[in-house]
Parts: C-alpha cells; structure tokens; sequence
C-alpha cells in the first residue's frame, strides 16, 4: 500500500515485483500467472507446500488476486482464497473447523 490511509492505493502485482527485487524482499511462490479459470483453481487448490522444509507437508490452498488491483461493490479489494478440500478434512482438522 502506497500513500497515506483512505488516500493510496495497493501495488499492482508487477510494481510490487519490482519493489520487492529492489529492497531484498522475498515473495510467496507464484504457481501460475494467466486467465483466470475455474480448472486452474482446482488444479492448484489442492497439492503440497512449495515455502515449507517439509516436503510432504499439504498445501492449504491458494490465493487468487487480479495482476492489477481492483475493488468489487460485493466483496472490496478483489482477492479470494481457495482452501483445499484434503487440508480441511486432514487428520486433527484445521482452525477453520
């Protein structure tokens, strides 16, 4: 977010690129850039963490977020959450339960 409260505006995903690249500042995994569609969300809800230590640790989901910021009347600024089905029925439950 750049400029002062209720006055500025979120980075758009490629400004934020660069900002991070130029501070040294790390970004989660992207696993895909493209059209948004309803099989590429179901293809990359599910699988296994991409940040952790632990290989065979499950992947809670994903979030999905426009390259350029934008704001819906429904839901605010435009980024949802995909939670995956095997995380939410894992053994123990989750903190969504």
């Amino acid at each position: 977010y750049v400029g002062s409260k209720g006055q500025g505006r979120y980075l758009n995903y490629d400004e934020l690129k660069t900002f991070c690249e130029e501070c040294d500042l790390k970004m989660v995994d992207v696993l895909y850039r493209g059209p948004f569609s309803k099989e590429k969300v179901k293809e990359f809800t599910d699988g296994f963490d991409t940040i952790g230590t632990n290989p065979k640790q499950i992947r809670e989901g994903i979030v999905i977020k426009p390259l350029n910021e934008r704001w819906d009347m429904k839901i605010g600024r435009v980024m949802v959450k995909s939670v995956s089905e095997v995380y939410k029925l894992r053994k123990g439950g989750t903190e969504l339960n």
